[in-house]
């Protein structure tokens, strides 16, 4: 671990915290906080500062919490699931940070490095860092979500658009209008159905003039009767 801090390319003042997870927690996140404390107390334009947050857990401790309001600062949590519309890393300084990122690891590999391990990492950075994180480029993040300056409708309009994307559209009713034929249930329907689709047959054949291609159809239908819940009975006896 302490080959870490020798790193030509990595900036004296550059502070890293290991974890055994890998991950930030409560502890580590009050550390940071004092860090912040300690790099913008000189630089505020009034009694107060705000700092906005995602809603991790390790930000709403009681510990965490009381530093902030014991050295003047706000923490503001983002509401839950809008990060990627409303936090400014996630809407624009994350995507020029993996570009140039990849661009370093793209050279790393053409160079003969097979294996990029924490210190290989630690090496370009520094130098990714710098390309992304532009002043430039965080001040479009914070204009872009509407933070600052504040102009919140542009953010209100994509919520808006996506929550009526996103509703499943009513199918139309379907009723009487949507065929010309009900189902037949006496054998006069059946044969006034007939002799409809006969007389469109009959158009056809006229057009196409082949007379015979299409035969009638119904011949025999009056043969046949609808069954009624009476014939499933049997003959009625008096």
């Amino acid at each position: 671990m302490a080959s870490w801090y020798h790193q030509q390319e990595l900036d004296p003042e550059t502070v890293i915290r290991p974890t055994p997870s890998g991950y930030t927690n409560d502890e580590i996140s009050l550390d940071w906080v004092q860090h912040f404390d300690k790099h913008t107390n000189g630089c505020r334009k009034g009694r107060k500062r705000l700092l906005i947050l995602d809603r991790h857990g390790s930000h709403h401790t009681k510990e965490f919490i009381e530093y902030c309001d014991a050295h003047g600062i706000i923490p503001f949590g983002l509401p839950p699931n809008l990060t990627h519309l409303l936090q400014p890393l996630d809407v624009v300084v994350f995507q020029p940070l993996k570009h140039y990122h990849a661009k370093a690891l793209d050279l790393m590999v053409r160079d003969g490095l097979v294996n990029i391990t924490k210190v290989e990492f630690l090496g370009c950075i520094q130098e990714v860092r710098k390309k992304a994180f532009r002043a430039s480029t965080i001040r479009s993040a914070f204009k872009k979500t509407g933070i600052w300056p504040f102009y919140p409708q542009p953010v209100l309009d994509l919520i808006s658009s996506r929550m009526v994307t996103s509703k499943t559209p009513t199918p139309p009713p379907s009723g009487p209008e949507s065929s010309p034929f009900s189902t037949p249930l006496t054998v006069r329907q059946v044969n006034k159905v007939a002799r409809v689709i006969e007389n469109g047959l009959g158009e056809v054949n006229e057009i196409s003039g082949s007379g015979s291609q299409y035969e009638p159809i119904h011949p025999g239908l009056s043969e046949q009767r609808c069954r009624t819940p009476a014939d499933e009975k049997g003959p009625r006896k008096d």
